[in-house]
């Protein structure tokens, strides 16, 4: 899970920057500036039909809506599981081709945990950017219709991250275990990672032995899904992130990181099984100085490098 201080990162593409002969000539590409809802606007993934996704705030930046961009610079609303003036957005990068898109919602109903649990992961990456006292669910969306993805009996909150081609739906939610792992300032009930079947069934992925609570991050169209493993703590990172995972068949198998004990992240799995993310080396232990990497079975992991004067990247 990626902190605050980069959700608001407009998309980049940053193509064929590994091993190319260094005689090809160079690209040339034509950048377009993608509009808000009368505020700030963040894109984070495309589609082969190029079908943009992310979010789109609304005027003033008090309000973020989950958005869509399709041949042009506006922005297509996708609404919100609580209404015309609550928060929304696509939050990781969306691949599916087959027009089924996820992400999160609040809703109106308040959060019975609160003050204690104010509003699970998804405060961060709305616009707002503190918490709303709502509960928020992970949503499915397919031609104009916003379906919220359920929690785990006993919990309330839950989180989308990625869809397949299949349908597959990955993400996180909550169960009705109280962790004691948890910040309590944030974060109470454990929560796990999670596919949401197409017909609506629910598959657990365990975390990796020794640890309390996972999340899911992504989902190629061979059912690998790759995300942490960790403690419970605020749902959003940094302990919660202890570790890297690839699920397959469901059983968890540790990702190699880059030495560092918390934002540990894969974001993307392609069809290859070639994972990417963001992994914090051991050098920067109690910082948020993660670094991009990629990682295969083959492999192993390669930190990427960063632009020149950052201290922070990921893929």
């Amino acid at each position: 899970m990626t902190s605050r201080t980069t959700r608001m990162i407009h998309a980049a593409a940053v193509l064929g920057a590994l091993a190319l002969p260094m005689d090809l000539p160079a690209e040339t590409y034509d950048v377009t500036t993608l509009q808000g809802l009368g505020g700030g606007a963040g894109a984070n993934g495309i589609n082969d039909r190029g079908w943009v996704t992310g979010q789109a705030n609304m005027q003033g930046n008090a309000v973020s809506r989950a958005a869509l961009w399709v041949n042009g610079p506006v922005p297509i609303d996708l609404g919100s599981l609580g209404g015309p003036e609550t928060n929304s957005a696509v939050a990781w990068p969306v691949k599916s081709n087959n027009g089924v898109i996820v992400g999160i919602s609040d809703t109106t109903q308040d959060n019975p945990l609160s003050p204690l649990q104010n509003s699970f992961s998804c405060w961060p990456f709305f616009a707002p950017g503190v918490p709303t006292g709502k509960v928020c669910k992970g949503f499915r969306w397919e031609k104009g219709a916003m379906t919220a993805l359920p929690a785990f009996p006993g919990g309330y909150n839950s989180y989308a991250t990625a869809v397949n081609n299949r349908g597959q739906i990955v993400g996180w939610a909550e169960n009705g275990v109280f962790d004691p792992t948890c910040d309590p300032n944030f974060q109470t009930l454990q929560f796990r990672a999670v596919i949401w079947g197409p017909k609506g069934e629910m598959q657990e992925l365990p975390p990796l032995p020794g640890d309390t609570t996972s999340a899911a991050t992504a989902i190629n169209d061979q059912g690998q899904v790759v995300g942490i493993s960790g403690d419970c703590g605020i749902a959003v990172g940094g302990v919660s992130a202890r570790q890297m995972v690839l699920w397959e068949n469901g059983v968890p198998q540790r990702i190699d990181d880059l030495g560092g004990h918390t934002w540990n992240t894969p974001t993307a799995i392609n069809n290859d099984g070639v994972v990417v993310g963001f992994s914090l080396p051991l050098d920067q232990e109690g910082t948020i100085n993660y670094r991009a990497f990629v990682w295969t079975k083959e492999d192993g992991i390669n930190m990427l490098d960063e632009m020149p004067g950052t201290i922070r990247s990921q893929a």
